[in-house]
């Protein structure tokens, strides 16, 4: 078991030596892993942690919470294949690991930047083709890997089957209850022709919406089921993109009041445990 461990290691290395500091998907194709595979992804990183001539930095320090759909589990996100993956850099040489993470946070940087202008575009045309002033009664809010200032631009493969410029552009629209059916509906629409639209090249880029009104989030701050607990995570953690300020106040005011704002801080905190013992027992395991 040991030999194998070192075996391991020097190919490591050898990969690093040949090719220099690299992100994590780089040495995955060069130890011939697949993201599939994501035990052995997982072991690669560990590997990594555990060798002291090996230099490992992450171009974002960002660690949100996700929560499992089915089981309502507290996870850290990015997990760790994926956070090794998308946003570390590895190397033996120190200042080249440097270097080449300040790069890639520069490029996360563009990335979110070009995403947030298409959000805000897909906003500017809804407001100048509804007729009416949506600053009374919407708040539009963006979610998803470009609030957290995360988003890659890997070409990925979408639920219809399409390619499409990594993460995804997630919207949120909030109305009040005095908004009006048949403005609802036109907001509706007019989003679901942006999302039709940016599917196509040059843009490519898949577009996620919600829409809901006050009611909508009072009645998911109770907290009932793990999809309300989901829908009280994401909108505490999207940023305000455009509309009613008082409105997004109102929002995060709601979150607070019903005490949606503490028991999210108890599963990230929960989170945070979870993840400390994943990556333990990886470690564990690499060293037996």
């Amino acid at each position: 078991m040991l030999k194998m461990y070192e075996l391991r290691q020097e190919c490591i290395v050898n990969a690093l030596q040949k090719k220099g500091a690299m992100i994590g998907r780089e040495l995955k194709r060069k130890v011939e892993i697949p993201y599939e595979n994501r035990k052995n992804v997982m072991n690669l990183w560990g590997l990594c942690t555990l060798n002291q001539d090996i230099f490992m930095e992450r171009a974002s320090a960002t660690r949100y919470m996700r929560i499992e759909k089915w089981s309502g589990y507290p996870r850290l996100s990015p997990s760790i294949p994926r956070e090794f993956s998308d946003y570390s850099i590895v190397g033996l040489d120190e200042t080249e690991v440097r270097e080449k993470t300040r790069e890639l946070k520069s490029h996360i940087d563009r990335i979110n930047i070009a995403k947030k202008e298409d959000a805000q575009n897909i906003i500017k045309f809804i407001d100048n083709n509804t007729g009416h002033n949506l600053t009374d009664y919407f708040c539009f809010l963006l979610a998803g890997d470009v609030a957290y200032n995360m988003a890659h631009s890997e070409l990925r493969e979408g639920h219809d089957g399409r390619l499409y410029n990594g993460s995804d552009i997630d919207l949120i629209a909030i109305h009040s209850i005095d908004a009006g059916s048949d403005l609802v509906k036109k907001v509706g629409d007019l989003i679901f022709t942006q999302k039709m639209r940016y599917r196509q090249p040059p843009h490519k880029e898949e577009v996620d919406f919600k829409l809901k009104d006050i009611d909508v989030v009072k009645e998911q701050t109770g907290m009932t089921s793990t999809e309300d607990l989901i829908a009280c995570k994401i909108m505490n953690e999207s940023l305000f993109l455009y509309g009613n300020k008082k409105l997004y106040q109102k929002v995060i005011e709601i979150l607070k009041e019903k005490g949606a704002l503490d028991k999210l801080e108890e599963l990230h905190e929960q989170a945070i445990l979870n993840r400390n013992r994943e990556e333990q027992e990886i470690l564990n395991n690499l060293r037996v």
